[in-house]
């Protein structure tokens, strides 16, 4: 199997399996290295995300050594290892195989909503897709983010292609709705409402308050909403309730910080710590439901401020190609970006790996577009119909 051909595999995976996804990541974390040590293929330090995410790693490190229980921390310190995909979208991502690498994503996508309608209507469950629904609508978000920010770009121009792309948009939309996750499903139609008015600025308006309208239509239609509208009204004074929860967590955690600001607790003690604090029946107690915070708790200032630099310097980067006109592909990344970043306010979606791996491939994807931008003269890349093998 070639590169294109194991990028493509690790493409459609990302969407139907975390466990192929990072047995994938580790076969490609080898090829890494052997092309930069043994090859002489790319230097680590060429790019100046490499620093920046040795300042997550060695934060994550600190927090780990100086937390509340190092031996448990230890265990839980792995998870920056997803990072890496990162570097497979930077230094092993070629250009022409972009389009390819996306219609094999978009597919998997189709392919795993098409598993929720089944769950959600026929009724069936598969064992191993994902541990719950809020899981699937984080991942599923950015794939309709995907779609409709290269349509947006003008990355997508054959009719066929459209179709392709705006068809899985609705289907994977749709598939979303029919959650129920109320935050993945706000903050999807909220990206894609920025999409709209960034593309046609003030024509925009019109078409961006009818998506937010259509989707909250289509959400008040789908059975079981009346509950999950109930809980959002009158959920905030009962800590057993989703909203209730999260307020709690939301103080536990702050109280937690006061305590631990610099270096937090480390990983895997903040349930512990939390349900020493907690004196209400909550729904879980696992992780704090809100990425920043988590955060926050578990790596302290330092490690906040480190992984923050990371988005700072990657989002700075696409907007100045952006708004400079040289590659619509960072669109894209900006896209994903914005709704990576909100669906942090109400979910530890940093730590969650079949959000994380989605989000950083497809990152390093678009900062690898940049690293090897068109020549003055070319056009930039468009999406052509997928090869064929």
């Amino acid at each position: 199997m070639n590169m294109p051909h194991l990028l493509c595999l690790t493409a459609l995976c990302h969407a139907l399996s975390i466990s192929a996804t990072q047995i994938l990541l580790g076969v490609l974390i080898v090829i890494l290295f052997k092309k930069s040590i043994l090859e002489g293929a790319f230097r680590w330090f060429e790019t100046p995300y490499t620093p920046l995410v040795i300042g997550v790693v060695l934060s994550g490190l600190l927090s780990t050594l100086l937390g509340v229980d190092p031996s448990r921390s230890i265990r839980g310190f792995s998870g920056v290892w997803v990072m890496f995909f990162l570097f497979v979208g930077l230094f092993l991502v070629r250009k022409a195989d972009v389009p390819t690498i996306f219609f094999w994503l978009i597919l998997g996508g189709d392919i795993a909503a098409s598993v929720v309608f089944g769950q959600k209507i026929g009724g069936f469950y598969v064992r191993g897709f994902y541990s719950h629904l809020l899981t699937y609508g984080n991942v599923i978000s950015m794939y309709i983010t995907l779609c409709g920010s290269l349509m947006a770009a003008g990355l997508v121009n054959s009719g066929k292609e459209k179709t392709f792309y705006a068809a899985s948009m609705v289907f994977m939309g749709a598939s979303l709705i029919l959650s129920l996750e109320r935050g993945p499903i706000i903050f999807t139609a909220i990206t894609l409402a920025l999409i709209i008015l960034y593309r046609f600025k003030l024509k925009g308006v019109v078409g961006a308050g009818l998506l937010i309208f259509l989707v909250s239509a289509a959400f008040i239609l789908t059975p079981g909403s009346g509950k999950s509208l109930t809980e959002l009204k009158v959920g905030w004074g009962d800590p057993r309730t989703s909203v209730g929860t999260r307020l709690v967590l939301w103080k536990t955690a702050a109280q937690l910080v006061r305590k631990h600001p610099v270096f937090g607790i480390g990983e895997e003690n903040f349930q512990l710590e939390a349900e020493k604090r907690i004196r209400v029946q909550v729904n879980a107690t696992c992780h704090a439901h809100n990425a920043y915070l988590q955060y926050l708790v578990t790596h302290g200032a330092v490690g906040l401020l480190a992984l923050l630099a990371l988005f700072v310097k990657m989002i700075r980067d696409m907007a100045k190609s952006l708004f400079g006109g040289r590659e619509p592909i960072v669109l894209v990344g900006l896209s994903l970006s914005t709704v990576f970043l909100l669906q942090g306010l109400t979910e530890d979606n940093f730590s969650d790996d079949e959000v994380a791996m989605v989000f950083w491939f497809l990152s390093g994807i678009v900062l690898g577009c940049l690293r090897s931008p068109s020549q003055p003269g070319q056009e930039s890349a468009k999406i052509p119909p997928p090869k064929k093998w």
